[in-house]
This record gives C-alpha cells, sequence and structure tokens, in this order.
C-alpha cells in the first residue's frame, strides 16, 4: 500500500513539474488551479500514508 501511495505522490509531483513548465504556454489562471489541485491531492496523500504508517505500529 505504501509502495502505490509513493508512486502516485510520485506521479502528481511529476506532473506538477510538467505543469510548471508549461505556465506560459496555456490558460495561467486554469494552470494555477489545475496546480493548486495537485499540491492538495499530493498534500493528502501524504497525509494517508503518514495515517496508514501511524496505525501499523
Amino acid at each position: 500500500m505504501n509502495e502505490q501511495l509513493d508512486k502516485y505522490i510520485k506521479e502528481l509531483n511529476d506532473q506538477m513539474q510538467y505543469l510548471y513548465g508549461q505556465i506560459n504556454v496555456v490558460d495561467k489562471e486554469l494552470l494555477k488551479t489545475t496546480i493548486t489541485s495537485l499540491e492538495y491531492a499530493v498534500y493528502n496523500l501524504k497525509k494517508v500514508k503518514e495515517s496508514l504508517l501511524k496505525n501499523k505500529k
């Protein structure tokens, strides 16, 4: 389960990095909203992972 969460976190971070590079190409407001959503997704997945690790103990 943790490996899967790590994979999702990495994929979302990779997507964010790609989108940062596209900022001047597309609608900036839409892109900022998308990036913010991805940041929340990464944050929430990290919290889920922390919770799972605590519950394992």
